[in-house]
């Protein structure tokens, strides 16, 4: 299955908190949409995020980001590595 990174930037920062909340509003709108979470890396001054998932297509982890109403800068596809 693809991967996907989604890309986010939080002006002003947010806590670590806020960026859990908004992985839980996020859970069902991926799941409904059979997109897997991957990992997820959150810089340690709350200024940005990266998180990874599998999913079909892009289009389909966007829809899920819109509908969760979780911001994002950008979805792309990636290969892995290693």
């Amino acid at each position: 299955m693809p991967i996907f990174v989604v890309e986010r930037v939080f002006s002003p920062p947010i806590t670590e908190a806020q960026f859990m909340a908004g992985g839980k509003m996020l859970e069902p709108c991926i799941q409904e949409r059979d997109i897997k979470h991957l990992h997820s890396h959150f810089a340690a001054d709350g200024s940005r995020s990266m998180c990874t998932y599998e999913a079909a297509d892009a289009e389909r982890v966007r829809d899920a980001q819109r509908t969760a109403g979780v911001p994002f800068e950008r979805v792309w596809q990636a290969r892995r590595f290693g």
